[in-house]
């Protein structure tokens, strides 16, 4: 449903697209049951006409439609030009497959408004009941381990919007990760709004499930992702090289040289294997790709 308004402080971002048609029904609930209207969808749609229409048939709010049939990433980027056009003053990113509570736009508006100097927060994000984010602040030692902060969770201001596009020309397997740590280079902190949560209910093969995979090949694999991940972090930020943070990215770059190294001999993978599962076993917020965790978190000295 397609309509204007008079002032809309919220933009929320989804992509759309013939596999995710499964999540509409729940998407359009949890977006037609907010408390708070004062909202509009910005729906970049990786499909035809029809699928734009079955999707926005029982939405009761506006809707703007995009059309494009790239990369998700791309997808992305090709809505925040969109915004930015448009001069929308502030921007959720949500997938399809996550469904707010009901108090999510107006909490979003709210902490936003309190916190008018951050440029970036995350929304706390729920995975059968587990927390994704343990802090309300995350500082770079918080997340540069785990990745916590995913892309649905992320609220901009469209004052970020170019720093987001300029980004996304480093090819890096995370992109949501290397938005969230390369905020935390430059900015110190993100701020966890705590007083919603966005529900994470993806059966496909996640992320979650990919990382629950411990033989050697996904291991390093996802190693390897990593790596280029801090690799081009270090690009982005060399402006920062004097910092502190800078130095914490070089410093944990170098010890994951040091496990892919390490794992090349096939008795230290069994050993690295029995100690990421020792520490993983009674974990309870379990993140994404928390299988990789350098030699000197797991204890394991090498000579």
């Amino acid at each position: 449903m397609n309509r204007s308004s008079k002032k809309v402080d919220l933009t929320i971002m989804t992509v759309i697209y013939p596999e995710a048609e499964k999540y509409f029904d729940k998407f359009r609930s949890s977006m037609n049951n907010q408390k708070c209207s004062n909202f509009r969808i910005v729906v970049i749609c990786d499909g035809d006409k029809n699928l734009a229409k079955r999707f926005g048939k029982k939405l009761s709010r506006e809707i703007l439609f995009i059309f494009r049939s790239k990369s998700k990433l791309a997808n992305r980027i090709e809505g925040l030009k969109f915004i930015k056009k448009k001069k929308f003053p502030l921007i959720s990113f949500l997938d399809i497959d996550d469904y707010p509570n009901n108090n999510f736009v107006g909490s979003v508006i709210s902490f936003a408004k309190k916190y008018k100097q951050e440029n970036l927060f995350s929304n706390l994000l729920v995975c059968k009941n587990i927390k994704f984010q343990k802090k309300r602040v995350l500082k770079i030692k918080d997340s540069i381990e785990e990745h916590t902060i995913g892309y649905g969770t992320l609220v901009i201001r469209a004052s970020y919007i170019n720093t987001l596009i300029n980004m996304s020309k480093y090819k890096v397997y995370f992109f949501d990760w290397f938005i969230s740590l390369g905020y935390l280079v430059k900015k110190e902190r993100i701020l966890i709004n705590t007083k919603t949560k966005i529900n994470y209910l993806n059966k496909q093969i996640t992320t979650l499930r990919y990382n629950s995979k411990f033989d050697q090949y996904t291991i390093k694999e996802l190693l390897k992702k990593k790596i280029n991940l801090f690799e081009n972090l270090l690009k982005f930020s060399k402006s920062q090289k004097g910092c502190e943070n800078y130095q914490i990215l070089v410093q944990y770059l170098n010890k994951l040289r040091e496990l892919d190294y390490f794992l090349k001999e096939k008795e230290n993978f069994k050993l690295y294997l029995k100690m990421i599962c020792r520490i993983l076993k009674n974990k309870k917020n379990y993140a994404w790709y928390d299988t990789i965790q350098t030699l000197n978190k797991l204890e394991i000295k090498v000579n």
